[in-house]
């Protein structure tokens, strides 16, 4: 599965990589889309880079969206994903053509959409990243275990949720994937 991508190198030795995925309508094979839609550039200020003392942003692209099991209507929405795999190899590419990426400090997060896919990036290479903010996530929290939980209890992840979202409402997913969590 091929992802397109946007990203920003710094001009410096060592930095952090911060990953960012989009929601589920900013898909498809133009970068710019998820750039626009989430304000993703803004990574690439120079007030973001001066906090960061530069940072490498990849803000990869589905082609559909991130929750895209490959079955419509699948019950495993909100559980698994086509893109997981795809997306773990277009991280490890880009830190491998970058060597200037300090790979203790590289770090994921996405909205609602995105969100999801970032815990189940957290929960399939837990080792592999060093923080994570998940927006909105609609992440099943029934659909894994308290072992798998328990892998990922460690990692700084900023959960962030709003009691008047329609479309990711925090009472059905984000709230007790929260609590699961915190158990």
């Amino acid at each position: 599965i091929g992802l397109t991508y946007a990203h920003y190198a710094p001009d410096t030795e060592s930095a952090p990589l911060l990953v960012w995925l989009h929601g589920g309508g900013e898909g498809g094979s133009d970068p710019s889309i998820p750039l626009a839609a989430n304000r993703a550039a803004a990574f690439a200020s120079e007030e973001m880079q001066a906090f960061f003392g530069g940072a490498y942003i990849l803000v990869p692209q589905a082609p559909t969206f991130w929750q895209d099991t490959g079955f419509p209507g699948d019950s495993l929405n909100g559980i698994d994903s086509i893109y997981t795999r795809a997306l773990q190899n277009l991280v490890e590419s880009y830190v491998t053509e970058n060597p200037g990426i300090d790979t203790d400090r590289i770090y994921m997060g996405g909205l609602s959409n995105g969100g999801f896919q970032t815990v189940r990036l957290l929960l399939d290479y837990p080792d592999y990243y060093a923080a994570a903010i998940a927006v909105c996530s609609p992440f099943k929290p029934g659909s894994v275990n308290d072992a798998q939980l328990s892998r990922i209890a460690d990692i700084p992840l900023w959960l962030v949720t709003a009691a008047n979202d329609p479309t990711v409402p925090a009472l059905r997913d984000p709230l007790p994937f929260y609590h699961r969590l915190i158990q």
